[in-house]
């Protein structure tokens, strides 16, 4: 078996081989202290899974056991004792603990999940019939299916903003629904309230407790319920799906991420990965001795046209992003290879029935750097980290429906103002303590580090709101996706001259702030870790970007 590696790959396998028969249990546990420590934060109590067992225990017990007040006095006081017990052993916070505290605040105490939440699955009719018929114990549960009329009632309404809501069943001629995708007439929503019996009651609080992003639900928020319909009301297309990320990640993983390195590489302002300071990664399971390389003439003539303040932050931000959507479309892929040759995974547990990762690049020129981070970026985080601020907006009389009661236009657009700021305020204080969870509590100035990557996120606020106020006051806040856009020439022109000063304008704030972020990539080793250990010289070849012109 081993034979048939690459003779690189066959000594690393036997040295780690060597290696594993000489560890001892003590060993172990030292190697496992020293990660959570000094690389990695992670667990050093059982206190620390406390709240991934209360959680689901909680919202197991139904309502006629223990309201919703005495659910979150029994529950949420032992939750966050464990937590704060599994902080002080760790010597300071990290990123689950801290996502899971904030869920289950979300879930237990600022919301009422047992009694507003719906699970909403679209099914074909002949699907539903089925169903129906072989007496299923989701079919037992659903109170009833979703009718059309139901939804285009709701449409009618308003949003909180003031806006009319859309009408799904009567589109704007020309226009698609809200997600873009057309509605079919053999299509139908259920609704499954929060079960009575045990085993369905457990897949819905499982599923509830998984889907961060609370897709597929209806959560009793107006505006966010009738988007959640239209995204449902589709037709999954899984060519579709494979076709429009595949493009995008061999753009970013083949292309983008080698010239990014190459331009981290040959910068003197980061010595992290400069050929002058190591020609080696200590991430690799081998030797990759390398001499010196002058760079490639296009990375020299970007260091040469574009200002080192420029082009250094933007290379840290374009290398993390591809990371991170390297990580999350990863099986991309495994779901072609499967799709069209065994017809696997199943269309209920396939990929694309789950919303995108990331929205379209258009939204950073279209609403600048709130567009950058509420709909480019991945929104995985943001239920758990803007649901405090909500709480508070809707004690301070700014909920949804007393806006969409309000007939003063300005006034309304003032409130909603109001309570768009607390939202963003919320999001990221709680998104800056929560990356503060990426530094291992005994890194060199940890506590240095975790503010400066806390502070990135906490500044953020200060621009999304400053674009708000600007917008407001300028007549640029709201957008109508249905009106028809003029096609003539001045408008054409207004239209990208304004998208351009909006890229400047975000270009010129990462510039500004992604320089926070170059001390913790440095000190941290965030940089080694690509190309990832085990690549062969090939492979290292063309990750690093060598063949780059």
């Amino acid at each position: 078996m081993i034979e048939n590696l690459p003779l690189e790959w066959q000594k690393s396998v036997l040295s780690c081989m060597a290696t594993a028969q000489t560890l001892s249990w003590n060993d172990l546990q030292h190697g496992y202290i020293q990660l959570v420590t000094k690389y990695i934060p992670g667990p050093l109590s059982l206190s620390y899974f406390v709240p991934f067992v209360l959680l689901p225990v909680a919202l197991m017990i139904p309502p006629s056991v223990l309201s919703h007040t005495q659910l979150s006095w029994y529950f949420l006081p032992p939750i966050c004792a464990a937590v704060v017990h599994a902080w002080y052993v760790m010597g300071g916070v990290d990123v689950v603990s801290v996502d899971g505290l904030l869920w289950s605040t979300l879930l237990i105490g600022f919301k009422d999940a047992r009694k507003d939440f719906r699970r909403v699955i679209l099914v074909h009719n002949h699907d539903h019939d089925h169903a129906s018929h072989r007496g299923s114990d989701f079919a037992k549960d659903v109170s009833r299916k979703r009718t059309k009329d139901e939804d285009k009632r709701a449409l009618d309404g308003k949003f909180a903003d003031g806006s009319q809501g859309l009408r799904l069943a009567d589109p704007p001629k020309g226009r698609r629904n809200f997600s873009g995708y057309l509605q079919t007439d053999e299509e139908d929503i259920l609704e499954q309230p929060y079960p009575a019996n045990l085993f369905p009651r457990l897949k819905w609080v499982l599923t509830l407790i998984v889907s961060t992003r609370f897709h597929g639900w209806l959560t009793g928020a107006a505006a966010r319920d009738i988007r959640q319909l239209e995204i449902i009301r589709r037709t999954p297309n899984r060519t579709r799906y494979v076709l429009s990320i595949l493009p995008v990640t061999i753009f970013t993983q083949c292309l983008v991420l080698p010239l990014v390195f190459q331009l981290a590489i040959h910068d003197p302002g980061i010595p992290a990965l400069s050929p002058t300071v190591q020609n080696t990664s200590r991430w690799l399971l081998f030797s990759k001795s390398k001499s010196f390389v002058p760079p490639p003439q296009t990375v020299s003539l970007l260091h040469d046209f574009v200002p080192a303040f420029v082009l250094r932050p933007l290379t840290l931000g374009l290398f993390t992003f591809c990371m991170l959507y390297g990580g999350y479309y990863q099986l991309v892929p495994l779901v072609v290879f499967t799709n069209y040759l065994f017809g696997l995974p199943p269309d209920n547990w396939s990929m694309q029935n789950l919303p995108d990762h990331f929205g379209p690049i258009t939204s950073v020129l279209d609403h600048g750097v709130g567009g950058l981070w509420g709909r480019w970026w991945h929104q995985h985080m943001r239920e758990m980290v803007s649901g405090p601020g909500l709480v508070v907006a809707d004690h301070l009389g700014l909920s949804e429906q007393k806006l969409a009661e309000e007939e003063d236009t300005v006034r309304r657009e003032r409130l909603y103002n109001c309570r768009y700021t607390l939202q963003v305020v919320s999001g990221f204080f709680f998104s800056g303590i929560t990356h503060m969870g990426l530094v291992p509590p005994f890194a060199p100035g940890a506590m240095g580090l975790r503010l400066r990557i806390a502070g990135f996120f906490w500044v953020q606020a200060c621009a999304v709101i400053l674009e708000r106020l600007i917008g407001s006051a300028l007549g640029l806040a709201k957008v109508d996706p249905y009106k028809p856009r003029s096609r003539t020439v001045k408008a054409i022109v207004s239209s990208w001259t304004l998208r351009a000063l909006r890229l400047v304008w975000v270009l010129a704030w990462l510039s500004l702030t992604l320089p926070l972020l170059e001390q913790p990539f440095e000190r941290l080793g965030w940089w080694k870790i690509y190309p990832p250990p085990g690549c062969t010289s090939s492979m290292w070849y063309y990750m690093r970007g060598d063949w780059i012109p």
